[in-house]
């Protein structure tokens, strides 16, 4: 389905319904992406800093033109949870990873640096965990290009 004007107004129209039917309040509808963070940007972007602050450096990386996929989750009203990061690896993961990553993200490693099944559970549990979640609760994701993740058992058994 393309994206033209009938299609998005269709989309909100059931957002919409699915909304009143449930109740649900800013708090508990979630957009879900992934999106790939360079680590070794061709130029160095504007960086705005109170005066007589060190200087912000720039992330390098050996590999040209590296990326590291990180999934993001925002709720309709600012709510956000810290972020996954998925580095291409494979093997171990390294402590060095973990550093000067925001507070609360968290590195997982994975071969091809995509996101598959099972790390897409393993976040899912994180984010049961950081909204406090519990069976009764209704909570809406919009998933974007994760739908191909859902189509698991074992993510079914997370859910119920």
């Amino acid at each position: 389905m393309g994206v033209n004007k009938v299609a998005v107004l269709n989309v909100f129209d059931l957002l919409t319904k699915v909304i009143d039917e449930h109740r649900l309040i800013t708090d508990t509808f979630f957009n879900v992406d992934k999106t790939n963070i360079t680590v070794n940007p061709k130029g160095y972007s504007s960086i705005l800093k109170l005066k007589g602050c060190h200087p912000v450096g720039a992330l390098g990386s050996a590999e040209k033109g590296g990326t590291v996929r990180g999934v993001m989750c925002f709720s309709a009203s600012g709510v956000f949870m810290p972020p996954m990061l998925i580095v291409p690896r494979k093997r171990r993961m390294q402590q060095d990873f973990q550093l000067n990553v925001c507070p609360g993200a968290w590195v997982q490693v994975y071969e091809t640096g995509w996101m598959t099944k099972p790390l897409f559970c393993t976040w899912l549990k994180k984010l049961i965990e950081f909204l406090g979640a519990w069976k009764g609760s209704t909570v809406l994701f919009l998933l974007g290009r994760l739908v191909c993740c859902t189509k698991s058992l074992q993510l079914i058994s997370i859910v119920r």
